[in-house]
């Protein structure tokens, strides 16, 4: 498994920067001559792993449904959130998925 399958893609990267979440990473996205690329130089955008995001995720939210599994085939994780009827959104990696559930988090003011 390659490191870009490890930590956030660059769109939630970025969104959780722009979200305000400014925590430790030990990868960062930079930009050099225009193409994107992951390491461990602190430049621009974190690249979080899976345990970084899990650190930062609440121990508890209330009536909202999240949730993370796998699919049967082991092609992609599924994320599930929301009140009521919970949005299901499909990612390649695990990391994204974590991702994806934080924005969530913090656009709904639930951490």
């Amino acid at each position: 498994m390659n490191l870009e399958q490890q930590v956030t893609n660059l769109e939630i990267s970025k969104k959780l920067k722009e979200l305000g979440v400014d925590a430790p990473a030990m990868f960062w996205w930079r930009e050099e001559q225009g193409e994107w690329t992951v390491g461990q130089t602190v430049t621009m955008l974190p690249a979080f792993t899976v345990a970084e995001l899990g650190e930062m995720l609440p121990v508890f939210v209330g009536t909202e449904w999240l949730q993370i599994q796998l699919n049967r085939s082991g092609d992609y994780w599924m994320v599930f959130y929301g009140d009521g009827q919970p949005k299901m959104e499909r990612e390649k990696h695990l990391a994204n998925a974590v991702g994806k559930m934080l924005i969530y988090l913090i656009e709904n003011n639930l951490t």
